[in-house]
């Protein structure tokens, strides 16, 4: 992993994200039509893994991958929940290209929310339950709205789509922190 050194690199590392931010739909205009939405998804993200993969390569020669002190167990965690992450967001735009943006976003990503946040308040209770509850319940009342805005003017054909990319993307969040290194949280349990 690269760690900007100065204050000046972090910004052009922050103004370079900001401008790839929106080449995957910009690329996807650029081929008018010929690729699937999500196929072209999939092709977009593994040159993006590429890319990564030879920048890291650049950017840090001296770092813990290439001198072999990464700890395995943590790296392959790490790479399952960028896999699963990448499935869920396969069947996103799956999902997107059946309903539209409006409805396939919030109940795919309200779905992951409720999922990640409570397995990850059940593996590790770190904040009181009853805000917990509260925000879930909103989330979940909020997707609850959209589904029946949407199935008030569709049929329910797109709406299977965000139900199987939830699972997918609520099941990251508890492979990304078991990759992460133990530390303290602000409530002083560890991570």
């Amino acid at each position: 992993m690269y760690v900007p050194a100065t204050f000046g690199a972090s910004v052009v590392l922050m103004v370079l994200c900001m401008l790839c931010w929106g080449s995957w739909a910009n690329a996807f205009s650029l081929t008018r039509g010929k690729y699937r939405f999500e196929l072209f998804y999939w092709d977009y993200a593994v040159g993006v893994l590429l890319g990564v993969l030879a920048l890291a390569a650049l950017l840090a020669p001296g770092s813990a991958v290439f001198h072999g002190t990464m700890d395995p167990t943590k790296a392959g965690w790490g790479v399952l929940s960028g896999v699963v992450f990448s499935i869920g967001n396969v069947l996103l735009v799956a999902a997107i290209s059946l309903t539209g943006m409006a409805v396939a976003f919030p109940v795919c990503c309200g779905l992951a929310l409720l999922i990640g946040v409570g397995l990850s308040w059940c593996i590790e209770p770190a904040v009181p339950a009853a805000p917990m509850a509260i925000g879930a319940a909103l989330i979940l009342l909020s997707m609850i709205m959209d589904a029946a805005a949407y199935r008030a003017n569709n049929s329910r054909r797109g709406l299977l789509e965000p139900r199987h990319c939830n699972r997918n993307c609520g099941r990251r969040f508890h492979g990304r922190l078991s990759s992460l290194p133990a530390k303290g949280n602000r409530w002083g349990r560890s991570a």
